[in-house]
């Protein structure tokens, strides 16, 4: 008998890692179903306290960030938003980790672009890092900004496993031969799952798409546009469609370069120009 795919999420967290761009949450299994369940059933007892934001989001203000040389003709910075957009004023933030390119025509320059690569769970940061030398015709007037969405990479990451728990969970035989293979693997998962919640129950409820698009938001608010440019690919696309729900006013159009379906490739870009 074949294992179940973990997904992707088990060795983008485990070891006390935080997750990384190219093993996010891609392949959802059973795994990701008992993450979820806990952080709903033990996390929080009350349906009054939902991850869910409110209907009406907040004007964020313009923050200051400290933009500092981080190798490469890139800056980096760090913005404090809200953990729980539903109870913004409870006192409870994370810190979300940004990579911008200033633009090369400072007299010329117009704004900042957003970019998100997908994922879910795909490091922005790295992205950027990697993709900005294939931008420059967008990079001559723009600032291009990445961001590690909230509980990825350098954003309040996510943790499930120590050092030695991830060796042994790596150690697990992937083929279940038998009924007994079959049970420790299964109870493995449940082990890290319980892991996930023990070391980062605060912040799981509050990994997810609408909140990540009112960080977008918070950013567009740091970086001092009137209105988000964003660039965003695959998952990515879907996040910004995300984001024009709430904000319209501030989303200005978007367009789609493929299919409108979430599993396509493509591209949204909501423009202020």
């Amino acid at each position: 008998m074949r294992r179940p795919v973990r997904t992707a999420l088990i060795r983008a967290v485990s070891k006390g890692q935080p997750l990384d761009s190219g093993i996010v949450l891609g392949r959802i299994s059973a795994i990701a179903a008992i993450v979820a369940l806990l952080a709903t059933a033990c996390t929080r007892g009350s349906t009054s306290t939902s991850a869910k934001a409110s209907p009406t989001p907040p004007s964020p203000s313009a923050a200051a960030l400290n933009w500092t040389s981080c190798g490469g003709g890139f800056q980096c910075a760090n913005l404090t938003v809200p953990l729980d957009y539903a109870n913004p004023d409870n006192g409870k933030t994370i810190q979300l980790a940004l990579i911008r390119k200033p633009a090369l025509d400072q007299a010329n320059r117009i704004g900042s672009v957003l970019t998100n690569p997908g994922g879910p769970g795909a490091s922005g940061i790295q992205y950027l890092r990697e993709a900005a030398g294939g931008m420059l015709n967008l990079n001559k007037r723009f600032d291009l900004v990445g961001f590690d969405p909230r509980g990825v990479g350098q954003s309040s990451p996510v943790r499930c496993l120590t050092g030695p728990q991830e060796d042994a969970f790596n150690a697990i035989d992937p083929v279940w031969d038998d009924p007994q293979e079959k049970a420790a693997g299964i109870q493995a998962d449940k082990d890290f799952a319980a892991g996930c919640q023990r070391m980062s129950g605060d912040i799981l409820p509050f990994v997810d798409t609408e909140s990540a698009a009112r960080d977008m938001d918070q950013i567009r608010a740091a970086v001092g546009d009137a209105k988000l440019t964003y660039l965003g690919f695959s998952y990515g696309s879907f996040l910004g469609e995300t984001y024009a729900h709430p904000f319209p006013p501030t989303s200005a159009r978007s367009r789609s370069t493929a299919s409108s379906t979430r599993r396509s490739r493509r591209t949204t870009c909501c423009s202020s120009r």
